[in-house]
């Protein structure tokens, strides 16, 4: 993951390149190559060490919560974490000298990113689970 994650932010710098004929074109083609490369990477670990990790504490929390509302069940269960492309490149830090320090402190800023990202859409599904449930009594 670290490999791709360098090869990514080198393209991010403004003065990445690739090529001398043509190089704009080629250029593009391999930051959307590396890009892709990543985000699938990042998108596969998420799934594999997070996703199941936050539906068990988000299963647990509606459960001593004694929420029983079926569709907030639903969405609990079917909750994937939020990771578009996008959300790697806005966590990339302008300026930043693309070393082995800095591709470590991107992963945990993209880390972060995606926890709190997940963490707001669950307290919006939560809040208006509350919300409803109020308005019905």
């Amino acid at each position: 993951m670290r490999e791709k994650a360098r090869l990514f932010l080198e393209t991010t710098k403004p003065d990445f390149k690739v090529g001398l004929l043509f190089a704009k074109k080629k250029t593009e083609e391999v930051k959307k190559e590396r890009l892709t490369l990543f985000f699938d990477d990042m998108k596969e670990r998420t799934a594999s060490q997070l996703q199941w990790h936050l539906q068990q504490y988000v299963q647990d929390l509606v459960k001593n919560q004694n929420l029983t509302d079926p569709d907030l069940i639903r969405q609990v269960q079917q909750f994937e974490i939020p990771l578009e492309p996008h959300d790697l490149i806005e966590t990339v830090k302008a300026g930043a000298t693309i070393n082995g320090d800095y591709v470590l402190t991107y992963a945990k800023d993209v880390a972060d990113h995606i926890k709190k990202k997940s963490h707001a859409i669950i307290i919006r599904a939560l809040c208006a689970n509350r919300t409803e449930q109020n308005g019905a009594r």
